[in-house]
C-alpha cells in the first residue's frame, strides 16, 4: 500500500500539524497489520505520479475555509479501479485531535482488513480498540503539542526545530507518561 500525506489545501499553514499528524497515525497503525506492506511517501498524491504504484493507495486532504474545514480520506483499490473506503470528517469533529486522528486510523484500518479478509482480520477486528496499538498519549492538549511539535521538526530549519522542541516540551509537561517514538 502506497500511503500519501494527507494535504493541506486550506491554504493555512497554521494546519499542516493536523494533516502530519493524520498521516503518522495512519502509518503507524498501518505498520501493525499482518500481510500488508506500507510505503508511506512523503508527499502527497498531487505533489507525486499518478495514483501510486501499489495495489492500494491511501490518500486524503484537509479543504474549506476558516471554521468550515472537513478532512477527506481514501483508500483507492488500483487493480480493481475503484474506491475501497472514503470518508469526509467535518471541522465539528476537529474538537479532540486525539480521538479524531485515532478514529480515523481505526476506521480506515478496519475497513482495508475487512477488504483483505481472512482469519487475521476478524481477529484483529475483535481486540479491543486500546490493543490495536496507542497513540503516545491520552491527554488531548499534550497530544496536540506532540503533533504540533512533530509537524516541525519535519522542517528541518533551525527556527522550526527550536520551535518544535519548545512543543514537544510542553507535551511533556502535561504529560509526564508521554511515549516518544524512539523511546522505551
Amino acid at each position: 500500500m502506497d500511503l500519501f500525506d494527507i494535504e493541506n489545501q486550506t491554504g493555512d499553514p497554521a494546519l499542516d500539524f493536523l494533516c502530519r499528524g493524520t498521516t503518522s497515525e495512519l502509518v503507524r497503525r498501518f505498520a501493525q497489520l499482518d500481510h500488508i506492506s506500507i510505503i508511506p511517501i512523503r508527499s502527497t498524491l498531487a505533489a507525486g505520479s499518478g495514483k501510486g504504484t501499489a495495489r492500494l493507495v491511501l490518500t486524503g486532504f484537509l479543504s474549506g475555509t476558516p471554521g468550515e474545514e472537513r478532512l477527506e480520506v481514501r483508500i483507492f483499490d488500483n487493480s480493481a479501479h475503484q474506491v475501497l473506503w472514503s470518508k469526509i470528517y467535518g471541522h465539528d469533529r476537529f474538537g479532540n485531535l486525539l480521538h479524531l486522528q485515532e478514529k480515523i486510523a481505526e476506521e480506515a484500518s478496519s475497513a482495508l482488513i475487512r477488504h483483505v479478509g481472512g482469519n487475521a482480520a476478524s481477529e484483529w477486528l475483535s481486540l479491543p480498540f486500546r490493543h490495536k496499538g496507542t497513540s503516545p498519549t491520552q491527554n488531548a492538549t499534550a497530544f496536540e503539542s506532540y503533533i504540533r511539535g512533530s509537524s516541525l521538526q519535519q522542517e528541518y530549519s533551525e527556527e522550526s526545530l527550536r520551535a518544535a522542541i519548545r512543543f514537544f516540551e510542553d507535551a511533556v509537561s502535561r504529560d509526564s507518561h508521554l511515549r516518544l517514538p524512539g523511546h522505551v
